[in-house]
């Protein structure tokens, strides 16, 4: 089964429609408008139908449909829409003929399906991913095969640290929405609540000498920052997003924002059957995991499993080389029974790790982690391998759900 799909330009002149001019005559003349297109009458349009359709039979596309926008068509902003149905296929093939061509690189495609198939599903089909901490994003196909999905995340990758930040005669007032920065060096939403200023008697002005924040996650320490410690969110209101890039994540800012790949595509792989172990170390761990690894283009999940020492517990509950370490997914548990982890995250970005842990106060110890890769790779494999009575939680997919298609497919060009 096979579409053939043809969008033309606008029909430009020959030689011989244009007049001789001098040069001064071409910079102030207006180019001459499109030549129209010549109409065929109802016999020629049928006789090109045909045509069509023995050459799409001749082709090895017997229902293959031929798709015509129209052209023509004025620089400006332009939709076009058909409807085209086919019924009991399971593929779709979309072949452009060789005179189709547009304006600019802003032209897009776009192909919506009534019913999604997973079976006939794979690289180009969009996906939704849900995250462990929070929320899901959406995602672009690259590889799949009968039981994994490798996922490129969506990005803004359009705003960068000197766009964020507030120049000197423009900082936030009483109510805007800002990221401000802890003494952890890691960034969190907040909103401005007061503005205090201070007077220059020399100058005979009042310029703003910090700003009174309250913290998203409601935090009462630290609400009083420095204008270099504020900057405009990552998704603001010129910046809008559709709430389900990789940027927009709840707690992207926090935990993602630092990630040594900024600026470079993020990935997740995704199996059809995750599976999340939960694995009691009686004994020291390093007994029986020789070491993890970092992959950093992972970002939800970049500590794996790199080898095995030998035989051990999450060997039989089903762990596998190169499974996660899903700290995401312990977050809730590390309060009350993972202190074994937690001493050995202790200190990382400057957070300290006290027991018993509140909930916010493992949050941000994650968020340091995430911050701070090569320090957590460093701090697992040195001191939590050494640990006993320890409860870890593995998982094979960088999601906890399987994906869930969309009606939509990206195509590369």
């Amino acid at each position: 089964m096979g579409c053939n799909a043809s969008s033309g330009p606008p029909a430009g002149e020959t030689k011989a429609d244009l007049q001789p001019q001098t040069s001064m005559q071409r910079q102030e003349s207006p180019p001459p408008p499109p030549k129209p297109a010549e109409k065929l009458d109802a016999q020629q349009i049928k006789a090109l139908k045909q045509k069509q359709r023995k050459l799409l039979e001749e082709s090895g596309f017997p229902r293959g449909v031929v798709v015509e926008t129209r052209h023509p068509y004025e620089a400006r902003r332009f939709s076009w829409k058909q409807s085209v149905p086919m019924e009991g296929t399971t593929g779709l093939g979309v072949y452009f003929c060789n005179q189709c061509c547009t304006y600019d690189e802003g032209a897009m495609l776009r192909i919506y399906a009534g019913g999604l198939q997973r079976s006939a599903s794979g690289p180009g089909a969009r996906v939704e991913v849900a995250v462990t901490s929070g929320g899901s994003v959406y995602g672009t196909v690259l590889e799949r095969d009968k039981s994994c999905w490798l996922v490129q995340l969506d990005q803004q990758r359009s705003v960068g640290p000197n766009a964020q930040a507030f120049d000197e005669e423009n900082g936030p007032k009483e109510g805007d929405r800002v990221e401000a920065r802890q003494s952890s060096g890691i960034w969190y939403p907040a909103t401005v609540t007061d503005v205090i200023l201070e007077a220059d008697w020399y100058a005979a002005t009042r310029t703003p000498s910090f700003y009174v924040v309250d913290w998203d996650d409601g935090a009462q320490e630290e609400q009083e920052m420095k204008p270099y410690e504020l900057r405009r969110p990552t998704i603001n209101g010129t910046n809008k997003s559709n709430g389900y890039t990789f940027d927009a994540l709840p707690r992207s800012v926090p935990r993602y924002s630092a990630n040594p790949n900024d600026g470079q595509e993020c990935y997740a792989l995704c199996v059809e059957e995750p599976k999340s172990i939960w694995v009691e170390y009686a004994d020291m761990i390093g007994e029986e995991i020789s070491s993890f690894c970092l992959d950093t283009y992972f970002v939800l999940t970049p500590i794996k499993i790199e080898a095995f020492q030998g035989p051990g517990p999450a060997q039989r509950a089903g762990v596998q080389q190169g499974w996660f370490l899903d700290l995401a997914g312990m977050e809730k548990e590390m309060s009350q029974h993972c202190q074994g982890v937690m001493d050995s995250l202790d200190g990382i970005g400057g957070i300290r790790a006290t027991w018993p842990s509140a909930p916010c106060q493992v949050s941000k110890l994650l968020d340091a982690c995430f911050n701070n890769l090569p320090d957590l790779l460093r701090n697992l494999n040195e001191q939590l391998l050494c640990k006993s009575g320890v409860k870890l939680l593995f998982s094979n997919s960088s999601s906890e759900k399987p994906v869930k298609l969309l009606p939509e497919a990206a195509a590369f060009y």
